[in-house]
């Protein structure tokens, strides 16, 4: 009984020994995936996740320096960068003295100094060497705050009071 069913499964299954053309698959109309045709149009307006506004050679600061702008730069760079780098920018810090392998650079390293603030950005946001990226702690505006402060600290560095505007 088994056999007889074995054999009428295998019979229903015959295609007469013909091959079956694949290739009308092939040849189809499709949409591809990832094609022109076949990704929808995002919404008039929209921004890509990871598209950046501001090249990281960009030779200025794209947004008016005002003291609010320092003093949340100031903020920021205490509550990110300073257990690193230090208070002054200087990479002096307890955190700096334990590191084994390398620790971080003074920002009044001349090879710092003369970096564009549109790279400082880049690296705030991407994270550099063992520094890891900062974009998820700091939002673009809070990045750009925290480059005027270092800026501003480096300017500040080894300058007398009776000079400073």
């Amino acid at each position: 009984m088994k056999a007889l069913l074995l054999v009428a499964a295998l019979a229903a299954c015959d295609n007469g020994g013909a091959t079956p053309d694949w290739s009308r698959m092939i040849t189809q109309p499709k949409l591809l995936p990832f094609g022109d045709t076949a990704m929808r149009q995002p919404p008039r307006g929209s921004v890509a996740r990871d598209w950046h506004a501001t090249a990281p050679e960009t030779a200025v600061i794209p947004v008016p320096i005002t003291r609010a702008l320092l003093e949340r730069g100031r903020e920021r760079f205490a509550i990110a960068c300073a257990a690193c780098h230090g208070v002054n920018g200087d990479g002096d810090s307890p955190v700096a003295h334990a590191m084994q392998r390398r620790r971080p650079p003074s920002f009044m390293e001349p090879r710092l100094v003369a970096l564009a603030p549109g790279k400082l950005f880049a690296i705030i946001r991407d994270g550099y060497g063992f520094m890891p990226a900062y974009a998820g702690l700091l939002d673009e505006a809070d990045r750009w705050a925290v480059v005027a402060f270092v800026r501003t600290l480096q300017l500040a560095e080894g300058a007398r009071l009776a000079e400073e505007p």
